[in-house]
């Protein structure tokens, strides 16, 4: 959610084409912060939810084949 809320705030900013959208970091700093807290959020990096997930499943993949009666 927070990607869409920041995507939708930069053309809303500069009232220009995409093409011509350059230096916003240098105007809207604080969006750019939590873009980039919201990119890294689902790249799955620690400490974030999206990496939490990912450990959960991979600890019940290996304690899946762990417990297999063959």
């Amino acid at each position: 959610m927070l990607l869409f809320l920041g995507a939708d705030r930069f053309p809303r900013h500069r009232h220009a084409e995409q093409d011509r959208m350059g230096g916003l970091i240098r105007r809207m700093p604080s969006t750019a912060l939590y873009f980039l807290i919201g990119a890294v959020a689902i790249s799955g990096l620690p400490p974030f939810n999206g990496f939490i997930s990912e450990w959960l499943t991979y600890q019940a993949l290996l304690a899946g084949f762990g417990t297999s009666k063959v």
